[in-house]
């Protein structure tokens, strides 16, 4: 998935200082996956806004919901597994 589409290693110091990971990266994501792909508005605001709460606006589609829903799980899941072993 696109929303995730960062080139960069978000457990270390960026070099250049700018912004927490949680809040830059679905910006970083749309912009890289925009240059690689023509996305839709439905297909933007699922990458822009997947981080809600922490992005603030609403997502406006129904898919940019499920992406956000989907990745909060999948991040669960990680932590628990991560917290297991």
């Amino acid at each position: 998935m696109l929303h995730d589409l960062f080139l960069y290693d978000w457990r270390k110091p960026r070099p250049d200082g700018k912004g927490l990971h949680a809040f830059r990266h679905p910006r970083v994501a749309l912009n890289n996956a925009l240059k690689i792909f023509d996305l839709n508005k439905v297909e933007q605001d699922s990458i822009l806004k997947h981080m809600w709460p922490l992005t603030v606006i609403l997502p406006k589609y129904k898919v940019s919901y499920i992406i956000t829903l989907a990745d909060k799980y999948a991040t669960f899941l990680d932590n628990v597994h991560h917290l297991k072993k």
